[in-house]
């Protein structure tokens, strides 16, 4: 049984991030699959403040934090599947999707070389209002990059624009479609 965890960075409960990761999950269950529903909004989440001690031998890829992240990390690096869901502000993700990014710096060791991740499937879901799509698509890549040393590999993306309303994407068919197939992929 493939292991997907979904992290929601949306802000708004029942907003167009939810919708979206909501049928992705959906399909994913429907095809065998354990889910993991993270989301940002719920979570107690501290800054990275770079201290370096996950550079030590000792802390090797830990955190000195315990919090939100600590308690997601192993779910993080044993999922068959990831989806990193955010809407766009400024051009950016949202700025709790932006903190749990900087805590994957703990995954980075030089002093102890890669970790040892297992490949896996890797869903970005990107809401946004007037950013053009092919900077959606950029930021999309981006993201990845964040995840690659979780041993994010395969990449798939929902990007939804025009989402000025809360319940915008969870009105439009094609969305819902791709949502449904990005979840169906990553139980593959």
């Amino acid at each position: 049984m493939k292991k997907i965890l979904f992290i929601n960075g949306g802000m708004r409960t029942g907003g167009n991030e939810d919708a979206i990761m909501k049928a992705a999950m959906e399909a994913a269950k429907a095809k065998g699959a354990e889910v993991v529903d993270f989301k940002l909004r719920e979570t107690n989440l501290l800054p990275c403040t770079g201290c370096g001690r996950c550079k030590s031998e000792k802390m090797a890829y830990k955190c000195k934090w315990h919090d939100g992240f600590s308690s997601i990390l192993p779910t993080l690096l044993d999922a068959d599947g990831i989806v990193f869901s955010s809407p766009i502000y400024y051009g950016y993700i949202s700025g709790p999707a932006k903190t749990f990014v900087d805590r994957l710096y703990c995954l980075m060791n030089p002093a102890k070389g890669p970790l040892d991740t297992k490949k896996k499937k890797f869903g970005v879901v990107l809401t946004f209002g007037g950013t053009p799509e092919e900077a959606a698509q950029e930021l999309a890549e981006k993201v990845k990059g964040y995840f690659r040393m979780t041993g994010a590999d395969e990449l798939k993306t929902v990007l939804r624009g025009k989402c000025t309303e809360k319940k915008s994407a969870a009105k439009d068919e094609a969305t819902m479609a791709k949502a449904k197939e990005l979840g169906e992929w990553l139980a593959e």
